[in-house]
């Protein structure tokens, strides 16, 4: 299995703390996000595995020492355009995909490899964590919803209305084969403009089973000062 870290946009949101680097390089609990996320990752996959989506202010990436590939056309990419740039590693390889702008624990890296692909990792303790970030966590909540006996995923994307249906939430985290990425491209014809969540769903519907591995450790997702703060 290889490891891909989409980290090719900029996180506008975060204003001037991404003037000069990406998203992924603000400091979170001491430490750059990014220097987080290697360090759960490379306890599970050598270094020679894992290769970094870049865009902006790529150079920052250099002296990682990890495999880059250049989305040159980031600025006009959404998630999946992004994730396009690494076509020939996800059409031969099960690929384990992580977004940069998120903190996790080794654990979901530990529990997700050892779960057979494809599959997606969901965050157990969501509300807790959505409550802090929203007075209303609907305004920003997404449909999560699995089968409970057979733990694979019904339903992903899309603004939820009611709590009482939401399982999970999708943590950013997911595994795929090289079937689905087949799937992927073949089942949408603008895969570049699309999100994570939206091509999921869309090849549930036809017909590709995701199993939904649940992880209960620290996360955070880093879009605004606030998420920074909070740690």
């Amino acid at each position: 299995m290889k490891v891909v870290i989409l980290a090719a946009g900029r996180g506008s949101r975060l204003g001037k703390l991404t003037d000069d680097s990406p998203k992924c390089f603000a400091i979170y609990r001491g430490k750059p996000l990014i220097s987080w996320i290697l360090e759960s990752i490379t306890q599970f996959f050598e270094q020679k595995d894992i290769h970094i989506v870049v865009g902006y202010r790529w150079t920052n990436f250099a002296s990682l020492g990890i495999n880059l590939i250049h989305n040159r056309d980031w600025k006009n990419s959404n998630i999946m355009g992004s994730l396009a740039c690494a076509d020939k590693i996800l059409s031969t390889r099960n690929c384990l995909v992580i977004y940069s702008d998120i903190f996790f624990e080794a654990d979901a890296i530990k529990i997700i490899k050892a779960t057979p692909a494809p599959a997606v990792l969901s965050v157990s303790n969501w509300m807790d964590i959505w409550s802090k970030r929203f007075d209303n966590p609907l305004v920003d909540l997404e449909n999560f919803e699995y089968n409970l006996d057979s733990m694979l995923l019904t339903k992903i994307g899309n603004r939820a209305t009611s709590i009482k249906s939401i399982h999970g939430q999708f943590a950013g985290i997911f595994t795929l084969t090289p079937s689905l990425w087949q799937m992927f491209k073949s089942k949408n014809h603008n895969l570049q403009s699309m999100d994570t969540t939206s091509v999921l769903q869309k090849a549930i519907l036809g017909g590709a089973k995701i199993s939904v591995v649940n992880y209960f450790g620290h996360w955070a997702e880093i879009d605004t000062y606030s998420d920074l703060e909070s740690q």
